[in-house]
C-alpha cells in the first residue's frame, strides 16, 4: 500500500465507490420489484437517497465541521456498506424508504470530499490530469459495474448488494491507507488568494442539471421500460447501459488529449442540444445495438457536461470546497427530479410523455441560454 501514490490510491477509491453505488443503483431498481412496490413507489424511492444526499452536502460539513476530509470519506465508504446490507434483510416498504435515508446521507460525505482532496491546490494543466485521472477511475467502474449488477442479479438481488457493500470496505481500506486528505486552511501556500472564476460555469451548471436529469431517466425508468415493454432481462439492459460507461471513460480520455472543450460557451450549448436530441431518439430505437449506439453517444455527452461542470467550477475558485458542493448538488437535484417525475409520468402516463417531456424542457432551456447569452453580449 505504501508503494502506491496518494492519488492513485484515491482513483482506485472512486473506481470502487463508484461501482458500488452503480450496482446498488441498477439493482435497486429490480430488487424493489421484488417486494412488490410499483413505479410510483420506485421512483420516490429512488428519490430519496439523492434528496437526502443533496441536503447532506449542504448541511453535514456544519454538522460535522471538525472532522477532516479522509475521515467523512470512511464514514461514507463504511456507512453505505452497512446501509446496503440492512436493506437486503428489509421487505417493508416503510423500512426501506428509512434505510435510503442514511444510505444517502452516508454517501454525501463521499464525492465533495474526494474531489477536494484531489483536486487540492491544483490548476491549470495539473488540474486537468487530476481530474482526467479521477474521471477517468470511477466513469471506468460504471460500465463494468452495470454489466456484472445485470448479471448477478438476474440470480439474486441480494447478492448483488453485497458484492457492491464488500466494494465499498474496500474502498475504505485504501482510504485508510492513503496520506493525509488535503486542507487548505493546513496549505495555505496553495490557497487561491483572488477569486478569477470563470462565468460559463453558469450555463455549465445547467447544463450538468440537465443531463444529470436524463441519467436518472436512465437508471430508474428504462429498466423497467425494458422489461415490461421490450421483454429485456436484467442482464441485456445491463450490457446496453455497459456501452454509456464505455464511452464515458473513452470521452474522459479524450478530453485530457483535446482540450477545446474548455474554451466558449459553445461546446456548452453545443452539449445540451446534442442531449436533447438523443434523448428524443430513445422513442426512434427499439434493437438491442441500436439502444446500445444511442447509450455509447449519450454517454460522451454526459462526460463533457460532467467534464464542462467541475472544471468550470473549479478553475480560478477562492473557495473549491463550496464548488464542489455545488456541482454535487447539481447532479442531485437533476437525479431526484428525474426518479420522481419520471416514476410518476411512466407508471400514469407513458415513457413516451416522459421522453418528450424531458425533450421539450431541454430546447427550451438551450433557447433560454442563448437568448440570455446574446442579451449579455450587446
Amino acid at each position: 500500500m505504501a508503494l502506491i501514490k496518494t492519488e492513485n490510491k484515491l482513483a482506485l477509491s472512486s473506481f470502487l465507490s463508484q461501482g458500488s453505488i452503480v450496482i446498488f443503483n441498477f439493482t435497486l431498481v429490480y430488487y424493489l420489484r421484488e417486494c412488490g412496490i410499483d413505479s410510483v413507489g420506485i421512483g420516490i424511492a429512488s428519490s430519496i437517497y439523492p434528496t437526502l444526499y443533496f441536503l447532506g452536502c449542504i448541511f453535514m460539513p456544519k454538522v460535522l465541521p471538525c472532522m477532516n476530509g479522509k475521515t467523512r470519506i470512511l464514514m461514507a465508504d463504511i456507512g453505505m456498506a452497512l446501509t446496503g446490507v440492512i436493506l437486503t434483510f428489509l421487505r417493508n416498504e416503510a423500512l426501506i424508504m428509512i434505510d435510503l435515508v442514511f444510505y444517502g446521507l452516508f454517501q454525501s460525505l463521499l464525492w465533495t470530499n474526494m474531489e477536494t482532496w484531489i483536486t487540492g491546490g491544483k490548476e491549470g494543466g495539473e488540474l486537468t490530469s487530476r481530474l482526467t485521472l479521477f474521471n477517468f477511475s470511477w466513469s471506468f467502474s460504471v460500465g463494468l459495474a452495470t454489466s456484472f449488477s445485470g448479471f448477478v442479479s438476474e440470480y439474486s438481488t441480494r447478492l448483488s448488494i453485497w458484492s457492491g457493500c464488500l466494494f465499498f470496505l474496500i474502498s475504505a481500506l485504501l482510504v485508510a491507507s492513503s496520506g493525509k486528505s488535503y486542507d487548505s486552511k493546513e496549505k495555505k501556500e496553495d490557497v487561491i488568494e483572488v477569486d478569477n472564476s470563470s462565468p460559463l460555469r453558469f450555463p455549465s451548471w445547467i447544463g450538468v442539471l440537465l443531463v444529470y436529469t436524463g441519467y436518472s431517466l436512465v437508471l430508474t425508468v428504462f429498466p423497467q421500460y425494458a422489461l415490461d415493454n421490450l421483454g429485456y432481462s436484467e442482464s441485456i439492459t445491463g450490457n446496453i447501459l455497459l456501452f454509456r460507461g464505455i464511452s464515458v471513460t473513452v470521452a474522459f480520455l479524450v478530453m485530457q488529449k483535446v482540450r477545446a472543450w474548455q474554451k466558449g460557451v459553445g461546446p456548452i450549448i453545443l452539449s445540451q442540444v446534442v442531449f436533447a436530441l438523443l434523448t428524443f431518439l430513445l422513442l426512434a430505437f427499439k434493437s438491442i445495438p441500436a439502444y446500445a449506439l444511442l447509450f455509447a453517444l449519450y454517454g460522451a455527452v454526459f462526460a463533457l457536461s460532467y467534464n464542462l461542470s467541475i472544471f468550470h467550477g473549479a478553475e480560478g475558485a477562492k473557495e473549491r470546497h463550496k464548488r464542489m458542493v455545488i456541482h454535487e448538488v447539481l447532479l442531485t437535484i437533476g437525479t431526484i427530479v428525474g426518479s420522481l417525475v419520471g416514476g410518476f409520468v411512466y407508471q400514469y402516463f407513458s415513457f413516451k410523455t416522459l421522453v418528450l417531456t424531458i425533450t421539450v424542457i431541454s430546447l427550451f432551456t438551450v433557447v433560454f441560454e442563448s437568448l440570455v447569452l446574446v442579451i449579455k453580449r450587446k
